[in-house]
């Protein structure tokens, strides 16, 4: 019987498209009308860098890998290395 509640049904996914000293860096982004999101984490190095928009055209990743970029020099650690 229908008694009309509908859901839906959202998943988070992760991609890992970088590594620092052989370690991937986690990261998932997205966005709707107004809003850009980027999320990297990095947990060997207990680093995360999450980055929000509150507009279009933003490249919110480009920005979330610049901070990633500066902390982990300011630790001394090595370089982001995209795949």
């Amino acid at each position: 019987m229908d008694q009309g509640i509908h859901t839906t049904h959202w998943g988070l996914t992760w991609h890992a498209s970088a590594e620092v000293d052989g370690h991937p860096v986690w990261g998932h982004g997205g966005s709707d009308p107004g809003v850009n999101t980027d999320l990297l984490l990095l947990p060997h190095h207990k680093l995360a860098v999450i980055v929000f928009a509150n507009t279009n055209g933003i490249n919110t990743g480009a920005y979330a890998a610049k901070l990633l970029e500066v902390a982990l020099k300011q630790r001394g650690a090595g370089r982001l290395k995209s795949y």
